[in-house]
């Protein structure tokens, strides 16, 4: 018999308004569309942790394991600044940061990748830096020079917003780009 995976990684969903600035942001890139892939709308969203394939009969003690190991109180966040991932040489991944609540998401993100370190594929090999990606650049064409200073000192007000619950999220790959569903909501106290 098959044994069915998803792929899934733990998140957390972010208010509309940070989606509307995504819009403002993008007009800071002069670069094509085949080069930079934007996150959109329904897409974004602050990932605490990238388990990868999961399989079917895994994700019911996955879900017990985070339901008996969150016990975080809800706290508030304020997504504001811009950067990149892992340099300006080797660019891999566009986003908006974090500010307010800092301290309480890399609290929370501790807790949670130490609950489901059994179920993750592989460990993560960087350290957890709090943010919102909101593009991803080609890996073929990473290595293609775009000027970012206009992203980099881009102006925005400062997004706040209460962190209520953390989701388990599918990512499906599809032909039009990649789909998220929450698969169980977990709210703080």
């Amino acid at each position: 018999m098959e044994n069915n995976t998803k792929r899934l990684f733990i998140g957390i969903t972010v208010p509309r308004t940070i989606k509307n600035t995504i819009q403002m942001i993008r007009t800071t890139v002069d670069a094509p569309d085949d080069l930079i892939r934007w996150i959109s709308g329904n897409n974004v969203h602050l990932t605490l942790s990238y388990l990868g394939e999961v399989s079917d009969d895994r994700i019911e003690a996955l879900t017990k394991s985070l339901k008996s190991k969150i016990d975080t109180s809800s706290f508030r966040l304020s997504v504001e600044g811009t950067g990149l991932f892992p340099s300006i040489e080797r660019l891999h991944t566009l986003w908006l940061g974090i500010d307010k609540g800092r301290t309480s998401i890399l609290e929370l993100q501790d807790i949670v990748d130490q609950t489901v370190m059994e179920f993750k594929q592989k460990k993560e090999e960087h350290r957890f830096e709090p943010h919102v990606t909101i593009a991803r650049v080609s890996k073929m064409k990473s290595s293609i020079s775009i000027d970012l200073s206009l992203f980099l000192n881009a102006l925005y007000s400062p997004m706040e917003f209460d962190v209520n619950s953390i989701h388990l999220f599918e990512s499906e790959l599809m032909l039009k780009g990649t789909k998220y569903t929450s698969l169980v909501e977990f709210p703080l106290k």
